[in-house]
């Protein structure tokens, strides 16, 4: 038998503890870790969870609050900011009672269909209020058919404050300086074409300065809320029929 007395083979094994103990260390951390954020959603989520309740609520009762000033002619209705004494939530409520332009149908309308169309012009928050604001109307014809409109005051409709000559499509024509002790009107406008001829028109108004836009009260007018909680916010839109 011949040995080989420079080959010696040797076993170590003291490093395999130590790497064993490194790769159970990284993933209990890992683990940990992941737990942890975790954790920290299911918290922040909760608490978002929490505060969504009051900030609907708020939300409700500044639709409810905007609605009651409406109906009892309060004023106006936007609110910057409105709290509730319980939660301490708030509410911010905006609300949009105007079209302007003001689009008389939305929908193309034969003129043999059409009959008078009697549009108020008036303050959309408070229909008792006198001051209203309304100075000069301007009506055009976006359509095929030709059409006469008056304006009356609101408070004594017998009293015609402005006749017009008849619109042609394309055309437009202007009643100015309606200001008066009631500063109220209503807009008359009736068409005279044929069946086949399509009826359209386009409304615009002014306030007394006849400057700035004033807007026609809308067919579908909306109150919009907001309600927060903390850095939660919670949103609902009302629709008002009339």
């Amino acid at each position: 038998m011949i040995k080989n007395k420079f080959l010696k083979i040797s076993n170590r094994e003291e490093g395999i503890t130590l790497i064993i103990s490194i790769v159970l260390l990284a993933a209990v951390t890992f683990v940990s870790f992941s737990l942890s954020a975790l954790i920290i959603r299911e918290i922040v989520a909760t608490r978002l969870f929490l505060r969504s309740e009051p900030a609907l609520s708020a939300a409700n009762a500044g639709g409810e609050v905007g609605l009651f000033r409406l109906q009892r002619g309060q004023g106006s209705l936007d609110i910057s900011q409105g709290t509730l004494s319980q939660s301490a939530a708030t509410y911010d409520l905006v609300s949009d009672l105007y079209d302007d332009p003001y689009l008389l149908t939305s929908d193309a309308v034969s003129c043999g269909d059409a009959t008078e169309f009697w549009i108020p012009l008036i303050d959309a928050a408070n229909w008792e209020n006198r001051a209203a604001n309304y100075g000069g109307i301007t009506v055009k014809n976006t359509g095929e058919c030709p059409f006469n409109f008056r304006v009356f005051s609101f408070g004594n409709p017998e009293t015609i404050l402005c006749n017009t000559a008849t619109v042609s499509p394309d055309q437009q024509r202007t009643c100015g300086n309606l200001e008066g002790t009631d500063d109220r009107y209503i807009l008359e406008i009736a068409p005279n074409g044929s069946a086949n001829q399509i009826f359209k028109a386009t409304i615009t108004a002014k306030t007394n300065d006849l400057i700035t836009s004033r807007g026609v009260p809308s067919e579908s007018p909306t109150l919009r809320v907001t309600g927060k909680s903390g850095e939660v916010q919670r949103k609902i839109e009302i629709e008002i029929k009339r």
